[in-house]
């Protein structure tokens, strides 16, 4: 019986908010949850971006980025031994 008289309680709250209202009371309600929501998701992802950028730092960006690419490229077997002394004197 308990059960019975809470649950009609919310109903009859939820139903006078309706009444009282109108459905602008219903929209508000709505629009009040996916605002909630949204910035729930928000801060999760805002989080995780933190998260991924602590741990992954951007990489220097000084002069000697074109030598770590080709000495990158050379370490995964992407140009010869010729290439890659050709690219060093390059820049050099």
């Amino acid at each position: 019986m308990f059960l019975l008289n809470v649950f009609s309680a919310r109903f009859v709250g939820r139903f006078w908010m309706v009444q009282r209202f109108g459905w602008l009371g219903v929209l508000l309600h709505v629009l009040f949850w996916v605002a909630v929501i949204s910035l729930i998701i928000h801060l999760v992802r805002r989080s995780r971006l933190k998260r991924a950028v602590a741990t992954n730092p951007a990489p220097n960006l000084g002069s000697n980025v074109p030598l770590d690419v080709v000495k990158q490229r050379y370490a995964k077997g992407e140009i010869t031994k010729e290439q890659y002394d050709q690219f060093i004197s390059d820049l050099q």
